[in-house]
């Protein structure tokens, strides 16, 4: 049994995710592709992770990765538990985020608070 250490699926899957988003002209195009990914159990928190991640390099807020974590969460009920996690846990570390990070990523969060795609 040879075990890969250099973890090379999950930078593949990190990078066709971050092309998927980049890659989309609109939020369904970039939701559909997504959620036509053949992720195994388990990747689902690492497409949330990069979601958030690519909104939060932005220079500024966009929507569009508002609109996508909120689709993802009401087509599959399983994104709701990873959004909620990674809330918590950048909620316990915020501290740690630079200025135009911290406000993307509230204002990310916010949205999918505001349209109910994640629970109180």
């Amino acid at each position: 049994q040879i075990v890969d250490n250099t973890e090379t699926n999950l930078i593949s899957l990190r990078r066709t995710i971050y092309l998927t988003l980049q890659s989309s002209l609109e939020y369904q195009e970039a939701t559909h592709k997504l959620l036509k990914l053949q992720l195994k159990p388990g990747q689902e928190t690492e497409l949330c992770h990069m979601v958030i991640d690519c909104c939060a390099q932005q220079r500024t807020y966009e929507k569009y990765f508002g609109l996508i974590g909120q689709r993802l969460c009401q087509v599959n009920k399983m994104y709701v538990e990873p959004f909620q996690k990674i809330f918590a846990d950048t909620y316990q570390t915020v501290h740690r985020l630079e200025t135009g990070k911290l406000r993307n990523v509230a204002k990310f969060f916010a949205h999918l608070y505001f349209t109910d795609a994640i629970g109180w």
